[in-house]
């Protein structure tokens, strides 16, 4: 239970993203979605689902020396959508202590390799909001 919420915790600590764009797909692709990053910090389901599109659909327009990073981001927040899909349970529902105590070991081992590789993802959430803001004048780090 504690190392969920540490977890959730890490999850909770991304920036949210923002701003407006400078042009192009890319730029264009960011910008059409600031409203979906900027509520990402909100750590719902739907919120959560959105943010995983939304760095997809970045990730299709990214520029090569960028693109990998989108494609992890996107990845790993999937898979803690479908770790939280097996696991019968919301990313919401995370913050009760009566919901994560009836996860099974199989469960909780699940979520925490999904969480642990979507909190691996740190450098590239830090690299794509560099990127943004260097190619795009688009500043992802607003909070």
């Amino acid at each position: 239970m504690r190392r969920l919420a540490l977890l959730l915790c890490s999850v909770m600590a991304v920036g949210s993203l923002t701003g407006c764009s400078g042009g192009g797909p890319y730029c264009d692709a960011i910008d059409e979605n600031a409203d979906v990053f900027a509520k990402f910090n909100k750590l719902t389901q739907a919120n959560f689902e959105a943010n995983a599109a939304a760095a997809a659909e970045v990730a299709k327009v990214a520029p090569a020396e960028i693109s990998p990073q989108w494609t992890s981001i996107s990845t790993a927040t999937a898979d803690v959508l479908s770790a939280l899909e097996k696991s019968q349970i919301k990313l919401e529902d995370m913050k009760s202590e009566e919901q994560t105590n009836a996860l099974s070991q199989a469960d909780i081992d699940r979520l925490d390799k999904a969480f642990g590789e979507f909190n691996d993802t740190r450098e590239d959430r830090e690299d794509v909001v560099a990127h943004a803001q260097d190619e795009c004048g688009i500043d992802l780090s607003k909070k």
